[in-house]
């Protein structure tokens, strides 16, 4: 809903069948430009305003003002750095207190750096090894696809978290 509002506040079409390729495109560099938006974030949001021109145009798929081609300019899927076990080891080595925690923290939940950071104790489920990954909007934070969960961790992070916490 908040791209389609932001399409609209942009486009300046009058009625749905008027919006063209060119107003898509335009979109997608204004999204980057002024937003700073990543090219994926753009492509997502290009995606979400073409399936909603194809419903209300009742188009097939594939059809509509831009193709998939459209929405993926400027990205490039890599494939993330593989560690080895004795490369985490001694990485972990290296680091100390409460940095360890937080690299551990990382590796063993797959957190992503944002659902760190807002990750409170009121979080930590220690008698069942979880974490609850949930938007703080009093901090201006949301979970990216707006998906809370809950992530089962291995019992020594919950451990290294509630040593942490008493100790600190």
């Amino acid at each position: 809903q908040k791209t389609l509002s932001d399409f609209a506040y942009f486009c300046k079409r009058e009625y749905v069948d008027d919006i063209t390729r060119l107003d898509c495109l335009q979109f997608r560099e204004f999204l980057a430009r002024a937003r700073g938006n990543s090219p994926r974030t753009c492509g997502n949001k290009l995606l979400r305003v073409n399936q909603f021109i194809r419903r209300v145009l009742k188009l097939d798929n594939g059809k509509g003002p831009i193709s998939v081609k459209d929405t993926r300019l400027g990205t490039v899927e890599t494939e993330p750095e593989v560690y080895t076990q004795e490369e985490l080891q001694k990485f972990l080595a290296a680091c100390k207190g409460q940095d360890r925690l937080i690299f551990m923290t990382f590796l063993q939940a797959g957190l992503r750096e944002d659902e760190l950071k807002f990750l409170y104790w009121e979080d930590v489920d220690f008698i069942h090894g979880t974490l609850k990954v949930r938007a703080k909007p009093e901090h201006d934070f949301l979970i990216k696809d707006h998906e809370e969960r809950t992530v089962t961790v291995p019992m020594s992070l919950i451990e290294a978290l509630q040593e942490h916490k008493k100790n600190n």
